[in-house]
């Protein structure tokens, strides 16, 4: 299990690392780190981040954080008091608060959070290699397939690499150009990964009523969540 620490101090890492071995831990020094090892294929439980006070922006970090990884678990720290309507909006979010200046106090939280990650990890170790995409269709990691009402739909070469960028970029829309950068090299031409695309369409869509992977002009392409939102059902037209 893998897990990020982003704090300007080390005691939080050294009590991770000293109590709990079997736990790899990434001593970060800010967000933009983070997902740079993100995007590097770096897979994370969970984050633990000391904020030094929580104001909005620092409750905008928090909410893009799990609007992009959905599953990551997420720990924040604050020595300070802050408004109790940040601590409303950061509740909405799905994370653990605390707001305790004692170290004591808060390695005990930090312990019960590892306790949740580990317990959570546990619960999803057998399924950890199947990635569930949307309307029941699930793509299995292992057989670089999709798996849609029992059927497997292989997924060869370059289309299972277009699925799995996708995937990590579900929800935002990402242009020919990101893909040719992240999936393909120098020498493939556009109309190529617009050939892929297409063939990835096919197979996710094909026996749907519904779009799994759009596109929209002036955008690029997105691999849609099930709960797209107004914005998202605006831009799709």
């Amino acid at each position: 299990m893998k897990i990020a620490i982003i704090s300007p101090e080390s005691a939080f890492v050294h009590h991770v690392r000293v109590n709990h071995t079997q736990i790899e831990v990434f001593h970060l020094g800010d967000l933009d780190t983070f997902t740079r090892l993100v995007d590097m294929t770096v897979q994370f439980t969970g984050v633990i981040i000391k904020f030094p006070a929580i104001e909005v922006q620092q409750v905008c970090e928090c909410l893009q954080l799990k609007q992009t990884f959905p599953h990551l678990r997420l720990m924040v720290i604050s020595p300070k008091e802050c408004d109790p309507a940040m601590i409303k909006m950061l509740k909405k979010i799905d994370l653990t608060i605390s707001l305790i200046p004692e170290h004591e106090n808060i390695f005990r939280e930090i312990e019960q959070f590892l306790i949740q990650l580990t317990t959570l990890g546990q619960a999803e170790t057998i399924l950890d290699y199947q990635l569930s995409i949307a309307g029941g269709i699930i793509l299995d990691t292992a057989i670089h397939s999709l798996v849609k009402g029992g059927e497997i739909v292989p997924l060869p070469g370059k289309e299972y690499e277009l699925m799995m960028y996708f995937q990590k970029n579900k929800g935002r829309f990402v242009t020919v150009d990101q893909i040719l950068l992240a999936v393909w090299d120098e020498y493939t031409t556009p109309e190529n990964v617009r050939q892929y695309v297409y063939k990835l369409r096919q197979k996710l869509e094909g026996g749907l009523n519904s779009k799994v992977l759009a596109h929209r002009k002036g955008f690029g392409y997105i691999l849609l969540k099930e709960e797209n939102n107004a914005y998202l059902n605006y831009l799709l037209g």
